[in-house]
């Protein structure tokens, strides 16, 4: 009885991605009342008396939970078996290239930033030399990378395009992941700087989502997620004064609301780059280069029930 429920469940993507996303919303809300990242010992100065960069506190304590988080939707992935649904599968043909060369381009433009900061006196993670911290910051990031691409871009993503077309899924998953970025508010953080953030996050979230079309496989982007997330970070922990907290209320009041070059700087190319890459699906679709009949409109019903096997969708690539 219960294998058949579970059937059942699992040929329910859209109330398997509700679910999910309503249990992780519930587990940030909780752990964020409970002060549960901020709950783990205090970081102390390095050997040569400096203290630790603003923002590896938050990312060392929060390495637990992020660990939760992702424990929590790898069962739900495995109870469901939907491994493969949500993007833990090949990749579509020349997919690829599309996440390489703008993980070039970021670690290429943030890593000239950090070495530029750090060589006028910036503090940065890998710099400030105490390892145990700046592994914990590493697999902290990749754990971030890994739990947030499965929710929005795998679980929620899949059940969504179930039901809506592609751009349409892409804009909602964006939408709801810059949302989540409100919760930064309760932790003491500057209204513009969160909506700088869900801007931010959007604006990735578009691109992601567009990039989950394209390369078919969720694993290139939970990296490049991971590395996008630590190089923005570093950037921002190098530029930082030292004792001046990034997400520091008192540090951040503003007398007004302006607008950040940032929000030109990182948002509009992520966008662009989004329409771009979601351009390249559709040629895809098109030239049969890819084929997902959920996606394709021009394909019959009978065709969308025959091919059931997203494996078994992969066509060469000419």
């Amino acid at each position: 009885m219960a294998i058949i429920m579970m059937k059942k469940f699992r040929a329910q993507p859209l109330l398997i991605g509700l679910l999910a996303f309503v249990l992780y919303v519930a587990i940030f809300v909780i752990l964020d009342s409970l002060n549960v990242t901020r709950a783990f010992g205090k970081l102390a100065k390095n050997t040569a008396g400096t203290p630790p960069p603003d923002g590896l506190q938050e990312a060392v304590n929060g390495l637990p939970f992020e660990f939760g988080i992702a424990l929590v939707l790898i069962v739900i992935v495995a109870l469901t078996g939907i491994w493969s649904q949500v993007g833990f599968r090949r990749r579509w043909p020349g997919g690829l290239k599309f996440v390489l060369i703008p993980l070039g381009l970021i670690i290429l433009l943030f890593g000239t930033v950090v070495i530029n900061s750090v060589s006028q006196g910036g503090n940065e993670v890998f710099g400030w030399g105490v390892w145990p911290a700046s592994l914990a910051f590493v697999a902290y990031l990749l754990l971030v990378g890994f739990s947030e691409e499965l929710m929005f871009r795998g679980i929620l993503f899949q059940g969504l395009r179930s039901v809506l077309k592609p751009w349409l899924t892409v804009l909602i998953t964006a939408a709801l992941f810059g949302s989540m970025h409100f919760v930064n508010l309760f932790s003491g953080a500057s209204t513009q700087g969160t909506f700088e953030q869900v801007l931010f996050a959007f604006a990735f979230g578009c691109m992601a989502g567009a990039l989950r079309l394209r390369v078919g496989s969720i694993v290139p982007l939970m990296l490049f997620h991971a590395v996008w997330d630590l190089l923005v970070t570093e950037s921002q922990m190098a530029q930082a004064p030292v004792g001046q907290g990034t997400n520091n209320a008192a540090a951040a009041a503003e007398t007004g609301f302006v607008i950040s070059p940032g929000l030109f700087f990182l948002v509009a190319p992520s966008l662009l780059y989004a329409v771009f890459i979601f351009w390249r699906y559709l040629v895809a679709i098109r030239n049969k280069t890819i084929t997902e009949p959920e996606f394709a409109s021009n394909l019959s019903r009978s065709t969308v029930q025959r091919d059931t096997d997203p494996d078994a969708l992969v066509a060469n690539d000419r």
